[in-house]
C-alpha cells in the first residue's frame, strides 16, 4: 500500500472518528431509537433554556423544546412501529 493511500485511510478515519460518531450510531437499529430519543430529551431542556439565555422568553422556548420532543418521538414510533415514509 502506497503511502498516499495510508495518508488518506487514516484521515478518514480520523473524520469519522471525529465528526460522524453519531450518524454511525445512528445507522444502527436499535441504537437509532434511542439516540433519537436522547436528543428529544435534551432539546426539551435545552430550547427553554436558550431561550430564556436570549431574552426570546421561556413559555416560547418550552413550546418549542415540547414540540420538537413530540415530532422526535412521533418519527420514532413510526419507525418502530414499521413506517415507511422514512
Amino acid at each position: 500500500m502506497s503511502i498516499a493511500s495510508k495518508h488518506l485511510i487514516n484521515h478518514y478515519l480520523d473524520d469519522l472518528i471525529k465528526n460522524q460518531k453519531l450518524n454511525v450510531a445512528k445507522a444502527i437499529g436499535p441504537i437509532r431509537t434511542v439516540v433519537n430519543v436522547s436528543g428529544a430529551i435534551i432539546s426539551l431542556i435545552q430550547t427553554p433554556y436558550q431561550a430564556y439565555r436570549e431574552e426570546r422568553g421561556f413559555m416560547r422556548g418550552l413550546n418549542q423544546g415540547v414540540w420538537e420532543f413530540y415530532s422526535k418521538i412521533a418519527e420514532e414510533g413510526g419507525y418502530l412501529l414499521g413506517s415507511k415514509n422514512q
